[in-house]
């Protein structure tokens, strides 16, 4: 658990962090519908254009500036991920699914459409105020990215009572993968740890002097946690020092080497970090291991479940192009 002090500073060792929390595919539904599955490789011709023209989807044409367009529209993160041409790809399957799930007949409501926007920003994991911030920031208008949920409300019904409707994931197969994949379920040691930081100030000595004071009041019958809030002077203070569950590399070492040597139960010496003086108390130590299955059976449900849904989109998409005629006039990077 991380805790930040009041110096401004990281108690525990930074840890690098993606904005794209939504993995490889929503950002593009703003885009295209196609979006979910982006690195996808186009197989036909490729010529070249002189026309203006990128592509032509059973009689439909995709210009190369609806093309540059998108492609503009792209953050600047995934651009050295996605190339123009495959775009493109994106762009020819989108009409492909599009055509199709019109033909079919499915449409969505407003409720529909609220509710898909509602679950693309839970995926984004954005509050209002940022998605909003978002569409300014991108140049697009409330009205143009409804219209592009509309898109995702559709297909997504498509997907949920058709394409996938017959997707379901056994209990046989959740633990062969488990049994399969044991290592990847492997965990660290890890620490329930409590402590009480006292920061230094002007007098380095005078903090030590406060910190071993404390120490001599962690003996016999005491309440850490009261001692900590009554003491610690970082931000933990009222939660009773609570650190919550860590492991070895979520902290800086010279608190790691005192903590994971401790026995539960044990409240450490005085020791210092660059925040100052801490002593630390172990609650409880859960050894390293591998989890148990109960508790990763959803996590690899999730897993089989997209696995297959791929493969029965990969499906659908190559029976959709075998069926249309689809020239890509395209030729770029």
């Amino acid at each position: 658990m991380n805790e930040s002090f009041d110096s401004g500073a990281e108690f525990v060792a930074p840890k690098k962090r993606t904005k794209f929390r939504y993995g490889r595919l929503l950002f593009l539904l703003l885009i295209v519908v196609g979006g979910m599955f982006l690195f996808r490789t186009y197989t036909g011709a490729v010529v070249i254009s002189d026309s203006g023209i990128a592509a032509v989807v059973s009689g439909e044409k995709i210009t190369v500036d609806e093309l540059n367009t998108r492609y503009e529209e792209v953050p600047d993160y995934y651009k050295s991920l996605l190339s123009k041409t495959e775009l493109l790809n994106q762009m020819v399957e989108d009409r492909l699914v599009m055509n199709d799930v019109s033909l079919k007949g499915y449409s969505a409501s407003e409720s529909d459409v609220k509710a898909s926007i509602e679950k693309f920003k839970d995926e984004i994991g954005m509050t209002d105020e940022e998605f909003n911030d978002s569409l300014q920031l991108q140049g697009i208008t409330y009205e143009d990215f409804y219209a592009s949920m509309e898109k995702r409300a559709k297909v997504e019904k498509f997907f949920e009572n058709e394409l996938f409707s017959g997707v379901k994931i056994t209990a046989d197969e959740i633990e062969l993968y488990y049994v399969v994949n044991e290592k990847s379920f492997a965990v660290p040691a890890r620490a329930k740890v409590r402590h009480i930081l006292i920061l230094v100030n002007e007098s380095e000595a005078d903090s030590m002097t406060r910190i071993k004071a404390i120490r001599a009041e962690a003996q016999g019958d005491f309440d850490f946690a009261e001692l900590a809030k009554k003491y610690s002077e970082g931000p933990t203070a009222t939660t009773g020092g609570d650190l919550g569950y860590i492991t070895k590399d979520a902290v800086v070492p010279e608190f790691a080497d005192v903590v994971f040597a401790l026995d539960v139960g044990e409240v450490s010496q005085p020791f210092k970090t660059d925040f100052g003086y801490h002593i630390a108390y172990l609650e409880e130590m859960q050894e390293a291991g591998i989890l148990p299955l109960d508790e990763v059976s959803e996590q690899i449900k999730n897993i089989l479940t997209q696995e297959q849904e791929q493969s029965i989109f990969d499906t659908y998409i190559l029976q959709l192009k075998s069926a249309a005629e689809i020239e890509i006039l395209y030729q770029g990077e």
